[in-house]
Order: C-alpha cells, then structure tokens, then sequence
C-alpha cells in the first residue's frame, strides 16, 4: 500500500473541510494483515502561526472511505500558554448527531512561574441539562532547571461541592537533573501515609533503581523491585535496562529492553525481551527512521514468533513533518490503552499525543509531538531529553495460583491488562480503588506480564501462574 498516496487523500479531505495544507500534519497508523499494509487511523494536525497545534482531527478507515471519529480543539492565552483543551466525538445518532462534547482541560498558572494547575471536567447531564462537571484536579511544581518536583492529585466531591486531596509525589534530582528518586503518598483519615518510593543512584554510563512499597504494619518500607540501565553517559537516556523483581528473598528476572541509537543519539530501535524461566525470550522491537532534521518519519512495529523464530511485522506509524514539529517520539504502552491524555506540559513547550492506542495486534504505542517555531528550534536539546523511568506495580502473592491481590489508589480511569510472553491478551478489566482481587483460575501455568494503566500512565509487573 503506498501510504503516501493515503496522506495526500487525507490531506485533500482535511482541505474540503476548510484547512490550509501548509499549516497541518498527518500521523497515518497502519496495521500488517499479513501480506500488505492496511490504513486504520489518521490524525490531521492543524497548527497556528507560532506552531501551536489548535485543532486535531482524527479519522478511522473503514473499507473504501474515512470516517470521522472525534477531534481535540486547543486555546492559548496572550501569552502563548495553554488556557483549556476540549475532546469531542462524532455522533451519527439520528436525534442527536454531529459533534458532541466529550472532557476538557482548563489551564492555570500561578505568577511566579513555579506552579501549574489542571482541571479535568467531564461532560455530563444534570437537572438542568448538560453542563462541565468537575472530576479531577492536578498540581505541578517545578524547579529551575524545569523538571517537575511536586505533583498532586485530587478529586472534586460533588456532595461536598469542594476539592479533595487524595494523593502527592515528590521527586528530587542531581546536579544533571536527573531523577534521584521519588516518595509518594496518599491522603487518609486528614493525614498523610506513606504509599510508594524509588531511589536511584548513579555511575559514570549506569543507573540502579529500587522501589519500595510502605509497610503500615510494621512502619517500613519493603523492597519489591529494581531496574538497572545502562546509559548514554551523564544523560537519562536509556541502552539496555533489565527489570526485576523480589520473590522471597531472591531477585527474580521480569523484562529487558534493548535500544539502540545513530550518531545523532536518536534512538532507532527498541527489542522488548521477556523472561521464560531459563532465557531471555525475544517479544516485540520497533523500528525508527528520520527526517533530515531529527524528526520522526517512520516507526515500524514486530512481534516475535516463538514457534518459527522469526521476526513479523506488525504495525506502523508514518509522519509527515511540515516544519513546526521539534521533535516526535514513538513511546510503547499498553496495546489497549484508552486515548485519554492529548496533551503534556513539559515547561518547555507542549508535547501533544496522537495516535494513542492499537491498531493490529501488535505493541500499543503513542506519538507524542513536540512543537515549537522552526528559527528556535535547538537539535541539541532534544538529544539530552530524559526519557521517563518505568515503573513496576506490586501485585501479591506472586507466584500465584488462582488469583492475586493488586493495589491502586487513584482508579479514576484505571484498568489492567495481563499479556503472555507472546504478546497476546488474555485477561482486561477496570479497576476499582483500593486492594482488590484479580481473578486467574483461567490462565495456563506460566510467565505473564501484568499492566495496569491509571490516567494515561502505565505500569507493569511480571506474573507467574502456578
């Protein structure tokens, strides 16, 4: 299938519709049947003069034509600063169809620059019809160098019309600003207890992380999981990293990821590797292509066949970069991730999510857009950007055999996910807040990866079913 015959239909589409094509993108999302490829999503980015994205439209393929399926709308206030983000869906309903709101953002900023407010709302139906109902509430705090050092959530009560503090993280860095760690904690009975931690420390091209969950019985914190990585020197920006976790008291293999990267210092391949027992076992890679000026141009996804040993193609994302993008990364997630987040604040520009999800039956990923004017844009910097740490869950027992306990504390928009090595779903279900019971009498005995996805952020664990 030639795709670039594909984003000039679209582009052609978009243009009927009253878009200009200079000032729009297209992230096309195709998927491998077997013997072509086939067209399953379609982004259409539409930027102002200070490329700044202000509406995005996305468009699902069905058969011969392009539906559309919903579409992100961005304000900015005098100062260039994002002041409220709405997501709406189509309807074809026949008593109510067209576009129909669906959440927004509002932005608030505080006068010193350090603190950064975001209110969720939903759009709901009420006594008197439909209005914008509060639902969650996120603070920010950064330091000088613009890494976040403070980050609190709450939920609004309607019953009580007021904000709750439900939970808070604190992050503090080295003299790179990098990550030496994190405590978080949770709200209870109006004082703070201690939930989850991370401490990192450093040599020259390695980084060693332990995580700890709190021990309320015993007011101790418990080491349940680690991450070694090799780096590229003094920056975050990851080689090879090997996940573990403690059964017991030994430390038993979870995941590697492998990465590799040009003399640019752009990563162009990741391979995912999962643990069988005895080996290391190949899972899934994707693989990256360039513009002239660092951008993302294409990302290739494989799944690994372990009965033939072979690498097959899955799916593809295909970039076409108009001249407002500073830079794109393809960062994997969970395949069956809702498109929840369509926009990040990163104090140095907004990074906006395209492509959020599945489309065959391979890695789930997101594109995630960086954009800014094209005179100021600094290459340089976008090769020393941090690339975000993973994190591990703490499910228990593990072994298991006919079920596990698994602990969330903000499941507003939660859900988890269990993979085999193979990379095929077997189990899905929303999640509830709190400790609660996750059924597995289903499952085969085996090595399967847990994932539990809460607010656009994902976290996995290894499982093995007795």
């Amino acid at each position: 299938m030639n795709y670039k015959i594909y984003i000039l239909f679209l582009v052609l589409i978009i243009s009927t519709k009253g878009f200009s094509q200079s000032t729009t993108d297209t992230v096309l999302t195709e998927y491998y049947n077997g013997s072509d490829w086939t067209p399953y999503e379609a982004d259409i980015i539409t930027y102002n003069d200070d490329c700044q994205v202000t509406e995005s439209n996305t468009y699902n393929h069905n058969g011969n034509r392009w539906d559309t399926i919903r579409r992100n709308q961005y304000v900015y206030d005098t100062e260039g600063r994002l002041q409220e983000f709405t997501r709406q869906r189509w309807s074809t309903s026949i008593s109510n169809p067209g576009w129909q709101n669906d959440y927004r953002n509002i932005y608030y900023y505080s006068s010193d620059g350090i603190t950064d407010t975001v209110v969720w709302q939903s759009w709901a139906f009420g006594n008197n019809g439909y209005y914008w109902r509060n639902d969650t509430r996120e603070i920010h705090q950064y330091n000088t160098q613009n890494s976040e050092t403070y980050h609190e959530y709450n939920y609004y009560d309607n019953s009580q019309q007021a904000w709750i503090v439900r939970d808070r993280t604190s992050t503090s860095y080295d003299s790179y600003n990098r990550s030496l760690g994190y405590v978080s904690q949770q709200r209870t009975n109006n004082q703070w207890v201690n939930s989850s931690k991370a401490q990192t420390t450093y040599d020259s091209d390695s980084a060693l992380t332990y995580y700890y969950s709190w021990n309320a019985n015993t007011n101790t914190w418990n080491k349940n999981a680690r991450i070694y990585m090799n780096l590229l020197g003094y920056t975050s920006k990851i080689e090879a990293s090997t996940q573990q976790f403690l059964s017991g008291n030994m430390w038993m293999n979870a995941l590697k990821e492998i990465r590799q990267y040009n003399t640019d210092s752009l990563n162009t391949k990741y391979t995912y590797q999962g643990w069988n027992g005895t080996q290391w076992i190949n899972s899934s890679r994707a693989k990256t292509s360039y513009y002239t000026d660092n951008v993302v141009k294409r990302i290739n996804s494989d799944l690994y066949n372990m009965g033939t040993n072979t690498w097959e193609q899955s799916d593809r994302i295909l970039y076409t970069n108009h001249g407002c993008a500073v830079s794109a990364e393809w960062v994997p997630i969970n395949k069956n991730e809702a498109k929840t987040e369509a926009i990040t604040r990163n104090r140095q520009g907004y990074s906006y999510i395209f492509s959020n999800g599945r489309t065959g039956a391979g890695q789930g990923y997101k594109l995630v857009l960086t954009t800014g004017r094209q005179k100021n844009k600094i290459i340089s910097s976008t090769k020393q950007s941090a690339v975000a740490t993973t994190t591990l869950i703490n499910i228990f027992p593990n072994p298991a055999k006919d079920y596990f306990m698994v602990d969330v504390k903000d499941a507003g928009r939660s859900f988890i996910t269990i993979t085999n090595l193979s990379g095929k779903q077997v189990l899905q279900q929303s999640l509830k807040s709190g400790s609660q019971k996750i059924d597995i009498t289903a499952l085969a005995k085996g090595f399967y990866v847990v994932s539990v996805t809460t607010n656009g952020q994902v976290k996995n664990q290894k499982l093995l079913v007795e």
